[in-house]
This record gives structure tokens, sequence and C-alpha cells, in this order.
């Protein structure tokens, strides 16, 4: 799944101080991990992220986001990026 997580405001982002974001994943059987990656659409910047839980919270600096999700199996080999 691709998706965005947009914050509209009125002024420039960098005015804003970054803001909790929670995601709830979907359990992939076998999977050992996950890892998120974020890519910012207005500086084309990417961060990458790893959980062992289904669940991801962490502080974002507001603005416009494409993030893909993997998964990881037991041996540590990653799955292929969602769409």
């Amino acid at each position: 799944l691709l998706a965005q997580l947009i914050w509209f405001a009125q002024v420039h982002a960098t005015d804003y101080p970054p803001r909790w974001v929670e995601l709830e994943l979907e359990e992939v059987e076998g999977a050992t991990a996950y890892e998120l990656e974020f890519l910012s659409k207005t500086s084309g910047k990417s961060a990458k992220f790893k959980t062992e839980n289904t669940s991801w919270r962490a502080k974002v600096k507001p603005g416009r986001y494409d993030f893909r999700i993997r998964s990881f199996d037991g041996r540590g080999v990653p799955g292929p990026w969602s769409d």
C-alpha cells in the first residue's frame, strides 16, 4: 500500500514542531520485523525506521510524505516493499 501523510498548513511547514504519528500495521505471517520508509515530497529526503512490533509511533515534521512498508522473515531477509 502506498499512502500519504498530509498536513495542511497556511504557512511554511518548517514553522510547526514535529507531530506524533501512530501507525498500526497488518501482521505478516512469519515476520519478525517491519521496516517503514518515509519520503518527503518537499525535500526529497527519506528516513527508514525498523520495528519488531505491528505498531509504530514517532514524531514527524509536518509535510507531505509517501511511505512504504516491508517485512523481514526469521532469517532477517526482507520481503518486497509495499506498492
